[in-house]
């Protein structure tokens, strides 16, 4: 067990995540990235104590097979290497007539950070972004474990 923790603090800091929502210095220039990233306009979701949730910021989330990286307010917020992303999901709200809506991204890293993201019309059922990053990380990151989850409904 020593030696798995011992392992995990070794690697962290190579794979370019922490807990403090890290930007890698060999993360690409945004001149770099433009027309090589896909670009998903999202908000990013913050969790709290006993489930409540308020949107943090708007931004763009780019993405390619090397990198994730969260932009807003003009700048880098966060970059993730393709290898921390450990798990994505949906969460889908469950619905009797139609197929479930799935509004909600969450992604967990290798030291256990979780991101959540949504459409920015996502309370008038928009989801096209999200499922549409959803869709292109289970298809370029394929160490990561993806999944949809059933809720009754989104805070």
């Amino acid at each position: 067990m020593k030696s798995h923790i011992l392992l995990l603090a070794l690697l962290v800091p190579l794979l370019g995540c922490t807990s403090s929502r890290p930007v890698a210095a060999d993360v690409p220039s945004r001149e770099e990235r433009a027309g090589s990233f896909e670009s998903f306009p999202l908000v990013e979701i913050r969790r709290g104590f006993f489930g409540s949730t308020e949107a943090r910021a708007e931004g763009i989330v780019e993405a390619n097979r090397q990198y994730l990286i969260w932009s807003a307010g003009g700048r880098d917020i966060l970059a993730l290497r393709s290898e921390v992303v450990v798990e994505g999901w949906l969460h889908c709200v469950e619905r009797e007539a139609a197929d479930n809506l799935c509004l909600e991204l969450g992604l967990r890293t290798l030291t256990g950070d979780r991101y959540f993201f949504r459409d920015r019309d996502w309370r008038a059922g928009g989801n096209r972004q999200v499922v549409a990053l959803y869709d292109y990380l289970q298809t370029y990151y394929p160490a990561a474990r993806f999944e949809r989850r059933t809720v009754k409904k989104l805070r």
